[in-house]
């Protein structure tokens, strides 16, 4: 690990136990049985895929701020932290987790791996009413090329199942000195009936989805209620299509041209960004889609939609 400049480590918080911090109430987990589901994280794109273990939240952030890129300067810090774990298989009152991490170069090259961060530190053990979250803490040292994509991949495991909370993303390292993609104004819209999940920092909006195909015959999405579009419509969206075979592609246009975006003033200083979907959401080989608007380092709008097909 340390030959690629990257310096990793693993924290574990557990109730009663004097050496950390307590954090918040759970209650004591018995064997469960949680169906396999995947996250996309707007802002960041992290992805998650989890299998038998669940979580109530996670939260992602560099500099201990909220993280609205992938891009990660050299010897800044990241975490990636989630709450309430549960679904591990209690033997004797005890479980008994690990975490394999994995990271290598965009062309295969391995750059670092470690079976289990956990084995023996002792703390791999612990009854599950006492497990409070479980957080990955990495930075890259000053040797780390500044340019280089990083592909990780976190891997929290059950050693009695086989469930697992497996947490990948390309991490492009970046210059240290250049503003940090972070922000602690954020806003925050979540449709799990139609699976539209959308995030934005240092720009308001109150809603995010599909446009009915009474208003329009094709896939359109839309930003609801973004407050004072000025520039905004000068900037470019990036669309990155997300397949069932683990392929990505992307395009990109300006949100000033018409024949792809409409611009509806809704009330004074309060717009409805609509925007056509070229692919179609409900195209049977896309697993999901994302719309990414940058209008500076950290004003983003950044909304995923599921194929529900």
């Amino acid at each position: 690990m340390k030959n690629a400049g990257i310096f990793i480590t693993i924290v574990v918080m557990l109730f009663g136990n004097s050496t950390t911090a307590q954090e918040s109430t759970m209650e004591t987990t018995n064997v469960k049985t949680i169906v396999e589901a995947e996250e996309l994280f707007p802002l960041n794109g992290f992805q998650i895929h989890n299998k038998g273990l669940d979580y109530s939240k996670v939260e992602i952030k560099l500099d201990d701020a909220t993280w609205v890129s992938n891009k990660l300067p050299v010897e800044t810090e990241f975490k990636v932290k989630l709450l309430k774990p549960v679904g591990f298989v209690e033997i004797d009152g005890e479980v008994h987790f690990g975490m394999q991490l994995f990271i290598s170069s965009l062309k295969g090259d391995t750059l670092g791996f470690m079976e289990d961060m956990y084995a023996g530190s002792g703390i791999e053990y612990t009854s599950a009413e006492y497990l409070s979250s479980l957080t990955l803490t990495l930075s890259c040292n000053a040797l780390t090329p500044v340019g280089d994509t990083l592909f990780l991949s976190a891997r929290f495991f059950d050693y009695n199942s086989d469930g697992f909370i497996l947490v990948t993303n390309n991490l492009i390292i970046a210059d240290p000195n250049l503003p940090l993609d972070v922000t602690y104004s954020t806003y925050s819209s979540n449709d799990y009936t139609t699976q539209c999940f959308a995030s934005a920092s240092d720009i308001s909006f109150n809603g995010f989805g599909y446009v009915e195909k009474s208003e329009y015959p094709e896939d359109y999405i839309i930003f609801k209620g973004i407050e004072d579009m000025g520039l905004l419509k000068y900037y470019r969206c990036q669309v990155t299509y997300y397949y069932k075979n683990g392929k990505t592609s992307q395009e990109s246009f300006s949100l000033g041209d018409t024949s792809i975006v409409k611009i509806i003033e809704k009330e004074e200083n309060i717009y409805d960004l609509i925007i056509k979907d070229k692919k179609g959401y409900s195209n049977s080989d896309l697993k999901y889609l994302r719309f990414r608007i940058e209008k500076t380092h950290n004003q983003v709008l950044d909304g995923i939609v599921y194929n529900l097909n």
